[in-house]
């Protein structure tokens, strides 16, 4: 756990950075390099829950400067996506953060930065963690994905943690930890030696405390000389298990080193131009990179009101304080010294005045309370109770404070607004009556004549007092004057109002909180104020009127372009708000709670947008079922589009979508929201909302099946397991041409599912589904919406057939190989076309050897678009012809070349380039290797003259090469992300010795 230790000696933000560059977008992260790219070693530093990469004191940008001049190439990842811990924010302590941030979260968003520095050509990588990256690194070492590791001073570490560790680990403590005592090291050692499959160390470094290597005072010398005795034992460490591969005598990467080859993932499918395929890896999606905030900022309009009441409060302060001094001076000097030497005028007049200045300071002090509640009410409520008990719709008693009258059934001489305007005639009476008779007195100066030493010092005490009295009095008019102008003549409340698009109600009463706040504590307490600070503040009041100004103001300023950015980060900076949010969305009855129920909706959508609001929505207790609670089966209003867009952003993380399905009834709820009914597809005046409703529960179905990993396979197994999931989409397909984007999701749902085999059964026996993906792929195309239509259900097609010899059984019954032979030429389908029909020849079985003996007269077209294609065509079309071959003997295939025009030295040529090109795996096209041996094991087999040919253009070489290359990008049918399903029967090592063996014992 976390240890105030831990959150001690914060950093301060210093604009000065490192020497490297920030890259907006590594691995899906921004991040600080440094170093040369074209270093084939690379360091990846963690920071602690302070990690601001760029502009903070922890050094990092400056460590990593120092690592890179030993030729490393060096990563600082932002892996708490600008959300550093705060220890200024009282409402987000540590415990509370680190939901958001968990060591382990961590560990998975560094593993896309690693892959991606892999796969520029990064052939070995270290990692340095500190304190809360020190966890984070220390999974790492368990994945097997980095060479070596340094733990500075980390937290939540535990004995049983050093179990698996990988790889050579080092571990730098400090004397003075609570986190990471060097007891707990000690011990830590102890399970080193008997568990790690590397060499380690544990150091302790004497006098100095948890975070002495980043968090120390540049000024201090011993305490830079300790960090830099630990940042150069980390780098020795680093520089010693961080190697370059062997190299060969031509200086080229050795066959070693090319196994850890990858292709950059991210420019092949930026050149791709199409949506990911299930069959070829891809990364997980990733939000935008988040990018530093422009420095240009739009001013707050209610920056007007807050110095107003800023100078007002100023102006009040001084009354205050004069009439203080001069009240103290009538009753201690004037009443307590002179009170038998005063003239019966003057002493009638102090009198007077003290009695006015008590009045002034009564009405003043309760001029605001009725000031707050005249903001926000009417006199309509005159004559009735102060505060109303309503029942609502459930039966629970609330309390309403709309009009305010001071007595029942007093009439509007006491509503709220009017005895605040009351006081306010008195203060101004009585600070009339003050430079009345303070200027009276003053130009008399009749205040009888000097007897005795008593009376020698009475006509300076008294001019001392009628001048305090008047400045007071001055000072309060000359605010009250200020006031008027500004408010009733210069309109500024309405002024700010428009500017702000809100209520004048709204904006009187922030006004009237800001200027208390200046009246009551420090007069620069108001300048602190704003509209999202006051709002937050009514959100959390038991008042259901002040919740639901408070409601609409920050609904207001969210969805207002120039204000929504900096409210929805001073939104997501507070837990306590987005508590009370989402508290919000479960509330049920009529009237004023469902007003706050939307738009407390609606402000959750629009803070869910941004990743690190989505992981904050998501870590509060309950928030999943308060979304469940806003969808309503059969019902059209807004909340179900609201709940299903929230949901649909928190099931891009992997956790939230654990959640969603493991939320009592959500599932069921989100699918039967993807019912359509014929009339309602067929409606051309149909209600918007309830299309909207449909398109955005497929969405967030499509985004849920669509998971990888574990989480995946579980969510596509529940959500199969659902009777409702296939015969929804059904409907869709059947009755949704004119809803194109309606039967795009459905399908790519289909898609999702078949990805597990069972589901592909259960989707193939739904009666009519095969049936309508295949009219949907042969139904002409004119547009590229329609197109994309096209292509996707032949992908679904193709996915549905793989390994399934019922479906295939199903297509070869709807008599639809004739027409998916002839797709063979539109450049459209080609792709899929050859996909199944390379199924249905693979997983036919043999009592359909007769109907499939057909597809052989589509061997000469396949042929000539193996000569031509390339990348993902060239592949599904020599994987095709490879099984077409099983059906054919040497003299059909023969044949076959010759109708295509063809010699069969100009095919193995063809198949010999494709394997001189793909020298290495390729992502986009995984198989390709694979089915360029097959063909050729296949060609050797049936005629030993092409073993020949093979040989002349050194195919034993290029086998070779292949055999040295082999990764399991290549053993995988499909793949869910980067995930690989559907292993291949037969390993592509088997293929090559096979292949290599024909050659061989042709010699």
């Amino acid at each position: 756990m976390a240890s105030p230790q831990c959150c001690a000696n914060a950093p301060t933000l210093n604009p000065a950075c490192g020497d490297g560059i920030v890259v907006d977008d590594l691995g899906g992260v921004r991040a600080y390099t440094a170093g040369s790219p074209n270093s084939k070693l690379a360091v990846l530093l963690v920071s602690d829950v302070y990690g601001d990469v760029l502009c903070s004191s922890l050094k990092l940008p400056k460590i990593a400067d120092k690592i890179a001049t030993c030729g490393f190439f060096v990563v600082v990842p932002d892996l708490l996506y600008d959300d550093p811990y705060s220890a200024d924010n009282p409402e987000r302590p540590i415990s509370i953060w680190i939901r958001s941030h968990s060591p382990d979260k961590g560990c998975q968003d560094a593993k896309p930065v690693i892959a991606a520095l892999k796969n520029k050509g990064i052939s070995a990588i270290g990692a340095v963690g500190f304190c809360w990256g020190g966890k984070v690194v220390l999974e790492l070492t368990k994945s097997g994905e980095i060479e070596a590791a340094v733990l500075c001073h980390p937290s939540f570490i535990k004995v049983d943690d050093m179990k698996g560790v990988k790889c050579p680990i080092s571990i730098l403590g400090a004397e003075n930890d609570h986190i990471s005592s060097p007891e707990l090291l000690k011990q830590c050692e102890q399970a080193l030696s008997l568990t790690s499959e590397g060499s380690h160390i544990i150091k302790i470094f004497p006098g100095v405390a948890h975070g002495w290597t980043v968090r120390y005072k540049t000024d201090d010398a011993a305490a830079v000389k300790r960090a830099e005795e630990a940042h150069e034992h980390m780098l020795n460490w680093i520089t010693q298990h961080v190697k370059k591969e062997p190299t060969s005598l031509n200086g080229e990467q050795s066959e070693e080193g090319d196994r850890r080859f990858m292709l950059d993932i991210a420019r092949l499918l930026v050149h791709s131009g199409s949506e990911h395929s299930v069959f070829a890896p891809h990364p997980d999606p990733s939000d935008p990179t988040p990018t530093a905030r422009n420095g240009s900022s739009i001013e707050a309009p209610e920056k007007k009101l807050t110095l107003f009441a800023f100078r007002l409060g100023i102006l009040e302060k001084l009354a205050s304080g004069l009439g203080t001094l001069a009240f103290v001076w009538a009753t201690v000097v004037l009443l307590g010294g002179f009170a038998s030497a005063l003239v019966t005028k003057d002493f009638v007049i102090v009198t007077v005045l003290l009695v006015t200045e008590s009045t002034r300071i009564f009405g003043r002090s309760h001029e605001l309370e009725w000031q707050h509640q005249a903001a926000w009410t009417t006199p309509e409520g005159a004559g009735r109770s102060s505060f109303r008990v309503v029942e609502d719709v459930d039966g629970r008693r609330t309390w309403r404070s709309r009009d305010v009258p001071l007595l029942p059934f007093a009439g509007w001489i006491f509503v709220s607004k009017h005895l605040s305007r009351g006081l306010s005639w008195l203060q101004l009476s009585s600070a009339l009556a003050c430079v009345v008779f303070s200027l009276i007195r003053l130009i008399e100066q009749d205040y009888g004549e000097v007897v005795g030493r008593d009376r020698r010092n009475l006509s300076p005490a008294l001019n001392l007092f009628y001048g305090l009295a008047l400045a007071e009095a001055l000072i309060f008019l000359l605010e009250k004057a200020y006031w008027s102008w500004r408010i009733s003549f210069c309109k500024l409340l309405e002024k700010v109002s428009r500017e702000c698009d809100l209520g004048e109600v709204s904006i009187r009463r922030f006004f009237y909180d800001t200027y208390s706040k200046c009246i009551e504590g420090s007069v620069f307490d108001g300048l602190k104020m704003n509209l999202v600070t006051f709002a937050k503040e009514l959100l959390v009041s038991e008042l259901r009127d002040e919740q639901l100004i408070g409601v609409r103001v920050l609904h207001k300023l969210a969805t207002i372009d120039r204000f929504s950015l900096d409210t929805l980060r001073k939104i997501g900076s507070s837990t306590r708000t987005i508590e009370r949010l989402v508290e919000m969305l479960n509330w049920k009855n009529m009237g004023e709670e469902e007003e706050i129920r939307m738009r407390a909706a609606e402000i959750v959508s629009k803070l869910a947008e941004k990743r690190r609001n989505v992981l904050r929505v998501a870590a509060i207790p309950g928030a999943v079922e308060a979304l469940s609670s806003l969808l309503v089966v059969d019902d059209t209003s807004d909340f179900n589009l609201l709940g299903l867009s929230i949901l649909e952003k928190l099931a891009s993380d992997h956790e939230d979508c654990w959640k969603i399905g493991n939320t009592r009834d959500l599932l069921p709820k989100i699918i039967d929201l993807t019912s359509a009914s014929e009339t309602l597809l067929r409606n051309d005046h149909a209600a918007d909302s309830q299309i909207r409703t449909v398109m955005s529960s497929l969405q967030v179905l499509k985004k849920l099946v669509s998971t990888t990993g574990y989480i995946g396979q579980i969510l596509r197994q529940e959500v199969s397991e659902i009777v409702f999931t296939v015969s929804n989409i059904r409907e869709i397909l059947q009755h949704g041409e004119s809803h194109m984007v309606l039967q795009k999701l459905g399908i790519e749902i289909l898609k999702s599912l078949a990805m597990d085999e069972s589901a592909r059964e259960q989707i193939g026996s739904t009666g009519g589904v095969i049936k309508l993906l295949l009219s949907i792929f042969f139904e002409p195309g004119f547009t590229e919406a329609e197109n994309s239509l096209r292509d996707e259900a032949g992908e679904a097609l193709a996915l549905l057939t793989l390994e399934s010899r019922k479906n295939c059984d199903r297509i070869l019954k709807a008599k639809e190989v004739n027409r998916l032979m002839e797709a063979l030429t539109d450049a459209v389908l080609q792709i899929n076309a050859s996909r199944i029909l390379r199924n249905l020849c693979a997983y036919g079985g043999a009592e359909c050897s007769r109907r499939l003996s057909r597809i052989t007269a589509a061997m000469p077209t396949v042929l000539k678009v193996i000569m031509e294609a390339k990348e993902r065509l060239l592949e599904a079309s020599i994987g095709l012809t490879t099984e077409i071959c099983k059906f054919l003997d040497p003299d059909e295939f023969a044949e076959f070349l010759k109708k295509a025009g063809i010699e069969e030295a100009d095919l193995v040529v063809k198949l010999v380039q494709v394997l001189k090109e793909y020298r290495y795996p390729e992502l986009r096209v995984p198989g390709v290797r694979r089915v360029v041996i097959e063909q050729a094991i296949w060609m050797m087999r049936s005629n030993r003259d092409s073993i020949q040919l093979f040989e002349q253009l050194e195919m034993e070489r290029l086998l070779e090469a292949v055999a040295e290359t082999t990764s399991e990008l290549e053993c995988f049918h499909i793949f869910s992300g980067g995930v690989g399903l559907s292993r291949h029967s037969k390993t592509l090592s088997s293929l090559v010795e096979t292949a290599l063996h024909l050659l061989a014992a042709e010699d």
